[in-house]
């Protein structure tokens, strides 16, 4: 039995109303693939492929993201499956459904992080070698932008530190939707 996961129905429906020009597809194996944005899906010699693949997370709010200012959504990656399926997935896109406070019913949004999966791989070259890689996608609590960070392996000592890594900061792919149009562009 095969049935969609709610962030990959998010994400499809998020590229139908940031990308116009693009359908999604659904891919019934696992390829390690989730989805298939088409750009240009009417024209053979303009039409373009970007594969995704999609992670999904709720918000984790423990005393240690407490004690650091932090609100995460936790994400792993299979190393094996990620460098296996690596030339076949040009996007991975990290779905975070954040509580948010509206008078006395909770809401909730969705954010996504977007990021080529280049990127992601010299990212990952930080993280510690084993069979998964974790990634803490971590918003500032009362924050006044949109920054967020991979908090994972940030301590109380190590932390004004570890924030400034460049290698943690993903804020330049939240809900960056464009990314997609321009790699769909540049094939």
């Amino acid at each position: 039995m095969w049935s969609l996961e709610p962030g990959e129905v998010n994400v499809a429906r998020e590229i139908r109303d940031h990308l116009k020009e693009f359908e999604v597809f659904f891919p019934i194996k696992d390829v390690g693939v989730d989805l298939i944005a088409v750009k240009n899906l009417s024209s053979p010699k303009n039409r373009r492929l970007v594969s995704i693949q999609v992670k999904e997370s709720g918000e984790y709010y423990t005393k240690r993201d407490e004690r650091l200012g932090y609100r995460r959504g936790w994400y792993t990656l299979d190393a094996k499956k990620f460098h296996e399926y690596m030339g076949r997935v040009d996007f991975y896109i990290f779905v975070l459904y954040r509580q948010i406070s509206h008078k006395r019913r909770t809401r909730y949004k969705t954010d996504f992080v977007i990021i080529p999966t280049s990127e992601l791989a010299r990212r990952i070259k930080h993280k510690k070698k084993g069979r998964k890689y974790h990634f803490y996608l971590s918003f500032k609590v009362g924050g006044k932008d949109d920054r967020i960070i991979d908090t994972r392996g940030i301590t109380l000592k190590n932390q004004e530190i570890e924030e400034k890594r460049a290698f943690r900061d993903y804020s330049k792919y939240l809900n960056n939707w464009n990314l997609l149009r321009e790699a769909a562009s540049a094939i």
